[in-house]
């Protein structure tokens, strides 16, 4: 006598468990430090590029101000040639 269980080929996947899905809460919601910080964990990328492009703007015209009133002809009075 055989206890082989043959599965059938075209039943479908037994359902695995799923994610909970919250609902969407209000804006002061996502600003508290539990929930804020696992945002963060989860989509770390997008806050590092977005810190990255701040980080390079600032940067840019920094060294834009530095440039601009550093130079010798700042002294230059306007209007002469």
């Amino acid at each position: 006598m055989s206890t082989v269980k043959y599965d059938n080929p075209d039943k479908p996947p037994e359902k695995q468990d799923e994610e909970e899905v919250q609902p969407v809460q209000e804006f002061k919601y996502y600003l508290k430090h539990e929930v804020s910080y696992k945002i963060i964990e989860q989509k770390w990328v997008m806050f590092c590029l977005l810190a990255a492009v701040g980080y390079l703007f600032h940067l840019s015209w920094a060294i834009a101000g530095v440039n601009m009133y550093t130079d010798y002809t700042r002294m230059i009075p306007c209007g002469t040639a």
